[in-house]
This record gives C-alpha cells, sequence and structure tokens, in this order.
C-alpha cells in the first residue's frame, strides 16, 4: 500500500511539474486500450490524492494547460483530451468558485469542437465539478448553471449547423447534469426540445439535430434519473431515424 501511494503522488508531483510531458498524459497518446485503461486508473488515483493533499487547484490547472495544447493529430488530440477530462471529476468537492467557473468557460468552448467524443467528455466533467460545488453552496444554481441552461435550449432552436447543435447539446447535459434532475421540469426542457424536434425551420436547420444530440446529453448525464424523461420521447426520437 506504501508503495503504491508513493508511486501515486511521483504520478502526481511529475504531472504538477511537467504537464503535458507527463507520463500520465505520454500514457494516453498511444492507441491502446490495455494502457489507456491503466492510464486512466492512474490519473484517477492522482486526482484523488491531489484533492487529499490540498492540490487540487494545481492539479486542475495543469490538465487545463493540457487541453490549452492539443497535439496536432486529431485522433491522438482526441485521446489525451478524452482522457484528461475523464479524470477531472476526481477533484470535485475540492475547487474554489474562480477555478470551476474557469474550467466551465474552457469545456464550453470544447462542446462544439470537431471531436464530438471531447465535447461529451467536457459536458460530463462540467456536471460532476459543478453539482458538488452547488449542493455544498461554492456556486449558486441561479448563476451560471441557469444561465447555461436557459442559453443552450436557446441555442438548440437556433441551431443552423452540425457544430453549434453539438454546442447546444452539451451545454444542455452539462447543466442539467450540474442541476440535478429536477431542472428538467422546472425549467421546461422537454418542451423546449420537443419544440425544436417539430422544427421545420431553415435558418435552424440542425434545431433537430441538436434537441436529438440533447437527449443523448441528458442521457449520459443523468443515466438512470434520466429514464422517467426520456423514455416518452423514445416514439418522436425513432421517426427522426427516417429524417433527411
Amino acid at each position: 500500500a506504501e508503495a503504491a501511494e508513493a508511486a501515486t503522488a511521483a504520478l502526481l508531483d511529475e504531472l504538477l511539474a511537467a504537464a503535458g510531458g507527463s507520463l500520465l498524459v505520454r500514457a494516453l497518446v498511444p492507441d491502446t486500450k490495455v494502457l489507456r485503461e491503466r492510464a486512466i486508473r492512474a490519473g484517477a488515483a492522482a486526482m484523488a490524492a491531489a484533492a487529499a493533499a490540498g492540490k487540487a487547484e494545481a492539479t486542475l490547472a495543469a490538465l487545463e494547460s493540457v487541453l490549452d495544447a492539443p497535439p496536432s493529430d486529431a485522433a491522438v488530440a482526441e485521446r489525451v483530451a478524452t482522457g484528461v477530462l475523464s479524470s477531472v471529476s476526481r477533484l470535485a468537492g475540492s475547487l474554489q468558485a474562480a477555478s470551476l467557473l474557469r474550467f466551465l468557460g474552457r469545456a464550453r468552448a470544447l462542446f462544439g469542437g470537431e471531436s464530438a467524443a471531447v465535447g461529451m467528455e467536457a459536458a460530463l466533467a462540467v456536471s460532476a465539478l459543478l453539482r458538488p460545488a452547488i449542493c455544498s453552496g461554492v456556486l449558486t444554481e441561479d448563476a451560471e448553471p441557469l444561465s447555461l441552461l436557459r442559453e443552450s435550449l436557446a441555442a438548440v432552436k437556433a441551431a443552423s449547423s452540425a457544430a453549434e447543435a453539438r454546442a447546444a447539446a452539451g451545454g444542455v447535459g452539462a447543466a442539467v447534469g450540474s442541476l440535478g434532475a429536477a431542472a428538467i421540469g422546472a425549467h421546461g426542457v422537454l418542451q423546449a426540445l420537443s419544440e425544436a424536434l417539430d422544427s421545420k425551420s431553415k435558418e435552424a436547420a440542425h434545431a433537430r439535430e441538436a434537441a436529438t444530440l440533447s437527449y443523448g446529453a441528458l442521457a449520459r448525464a443523468l443515466r438512470h434519473g434520466f429514464e422517467p424523461y426520456g423514455v416518452p420521447a423514445l416514439p418522436k426520437l425513432i421517426k427522426l431515424l427516417a429524417d433527411k
């Protein structure tokens, strides 16, 4: 146990010192499932150690620097970013409001990026960080998360490109994941998505795509908690499979 703790501490120290050049990040580069799984497990342990040692703020900054300087190869960049984002959630409950809001800004820029996988991981990371912060009073739900939800629902209805559709859906998933399932009824989320699914606006040609992606984002963010809301929408979503 002591050896494992020492190894984890060494990995964390190297991450703080070298960021993108650290072993944890370099292990995410190869397209090797076993190595990636081990790197993610090691990263999760390092994040937990960072939180316990009062190094969560510095660790988040190191991970953000990795996200800000992605590899030039798109496939490698996706593997690195999704791995980093999946580790961020382990810092939940240990970050201050300023850091959480800074990360939210970075994550929003990823929602509509070229990689749908990165956008989804970014949305899940936001939910994982903001939900406990709201529950503990570090953030208030009537601030950023609610603003994000309102803006994203409006963006769903106005989406005119695939990138805008992905960005809007990521925002819906991140916001509701942060606020909790009760936000779906409290803020008319299903009504807004249903209206977008019926849209035939030429100016918002991707509104139906945005709404469909939003259902997926909500399912990922809330998991089984979304079943009571998602199941009734299945007939309409299935019908859209024939949509051109």
